[in-house]
């Protein structure tokens, strides 16, 4: 009997001398203040409103990309932007599995490229004006910053108005101001997935 209950206190007391040689994690907000803004892809994978854009990010192979690059402004699309698209887009952007080789993939990738732009472009760049942007496609659109509260996007140049002849519309998305800080870039979150 006294063995069972020397036993019974020596494996007690090795596991909490264990427990408490145990490294601690440090809490969240300690660790994220010590460490500051958390990555592109970091603010992407734990902010609900992009969960279905983390889930193309990775099934594009592009999550490393979107972790390590430095100086990036990202218009990322929102789960309303998903929710507003087409349903053969969320088809073709949303897979049940990870296939970067075949057309869904490189459709994957392309929607990724085309809302990143190189460099970070806060607000007060497009304050009061259209300018236009290069995403890393290589693929022009118009910011338009003359609206108070967001960044009008459009797919294409602003049409001139023309006399009695309807000229169609270019596709627009409304970048939500102000953006995220990530340590690697700003996000601008974006109600639409627009085509370029």
């Amino acid at each position: 009997m006294k063995r069972s209950q020397l036993a019974l206190g020596l494996a007690v007391a090795c596991s909490a001398a264990l427990q408490a040689c145990a490294p601690q994690a440090p809490a969240p907000a300690a660790s994220a203040a010590a460490n500051g803004p958390p990555t592109v892809a970091a603010v992407i994978s734990s902010d609900a409103r992009f969960s279905n854009l983390a889930r193309v990010v990775q099934s594009a192979g592009l999550w490393s990309a979107l972790e390590n690059a430095n100086g990036m402004t990202v218009f990322a699309p929102t789960n309303e932007a998903f929710d507003r698209s087409a349903p053969n887009w969320r088809v073709n952007l949303i897979p049940d599995q990870t296939s970067t080789g075949n057309a869904a993939g490189f459709a994957r990738q392309r929607l990724i490229k085309s809302a990143v732009v190189a460099g970070i472009h806060p607000p007060q760049e497009f304050a009061g004006h259209v300018q236009s942007v290069t995403d890393i496609n290589g693929t022009a659109f118009q910011a338009d910053g003359r609206t108070p509260g967001v960044i009008v996007i459009r797919s294409g140049p602003v049409p001139a108005p023309s006399m009695g002849v309807r000229v169609a519309q270019p596709r627009t998305a409304n970048a939500s101001l102000p953006p995220i800080d990530a340590s690697n870039g700003l996000i601008y979150p974006v109600d639409a997935i627009i085509g370029r």
